[in-house]
């Protein structure tokens, strides 16, 4: 049977179930939307929306970077012959710096919107693995990524 109500009713609906689940278990789950050219941004209330525009911003005016920023950015900068570009090194520092303080000061609804922007397909992925570690860490500010950590494998 095919669901003919409104996109955004079907999304309310859905966002209303995960907050319900989220709360009765206690999980913040990583959700990624990969949307089709012409589909309208999904969008979720109470979450903080970091994207590129307040990432490059953060990233190229931070006067002191979290004490995990540059571990957790290591994962993304390098990829043996295809290291980041400078034009997107401040928007995907600003990502990762931004996200992390935020956790730290208690934020865990987190919305990164279009991170991938400009990016090659490595860094790409190695921004994915970002965002899995970046979601189970919530703001364990003493968990800083060393090697025997869950943090994105190099």
């Amino acid at each position: 049977m095919a669901d003919n109500r409104p996109l955004q009713e079907v999304l309310d609906e859905l966002d209303a179930r995960l907050m319900e689940a989220m709360a009765k278990y206690g999980t913040k789950p990583l959700t990624i939307v990969c949307k089709a050219p012409g589909v309208e941004d999904v969008t979720a209330s109470g979450f903080f929306v970091i994207d590129c525009e307040t990432a490059i911003y953060h990233g190229s005016r931070v006067k002191e970077l979290h004490p995990e920023t540059a571990a957790v950015l290591h994962h993304v900068t390098e990829h043996g012959a295809y290291p980041l570009p400078a034009r997107n090194y401040e928007q995907v520092m600003g990502f990762i710096d931004l996200t992390l303080k935020l956790q730290d000061q208690g934020v865990n609804a987190i919305q990164w919107r279009h991170p991938e922007s400009g990016l090659h397909p490595r860094h790409q992925t190695g921004l994915g693995d970002v965002a899995v570690y970046l979601s189970k860490r919530r703001g364990r500010s003493e968990d800083a990524p060393k090697e025997d950590s869950d943090a994105p494998a190099e």
